[in-house]
């Protein structure tokens, strides 16, 4: 099996090492696909949309996590 591993910023790299760690006896190939590479990451994606070195606010990361409600009358 062949997989691709994506995410939105190689910012350290270690969410993607980590991913190819585990994944590595289950499949033939993987590669890596970032939105953003930053300098420092210890992984070089094998694709990428852009470089940087500015720090990125997503709009999925800007808003608070969301909860369940204390509500349960459904």
């Amino acid at each position: 099996m062949r997989v691709l591993i994506a995410d939105d910023v190689a910012d350290t790299g270690k969410t993607l090492e980590l991913v190819r760690k585990e994944i590595a006896e289950h499949v033939a190939e993987a590669r890596t696909a970032v939105l953003y590479h930053k300098p420092r990451s210890i992984i070089t994606p094998e694709y990428v949309w852009a470089h940087t070195e500015r720090w990125i606010n997503f709009p999925w990361s800007c808003q608070a996590p969301v909860v369940e409600s204390a509500n349960t009358d459904a």
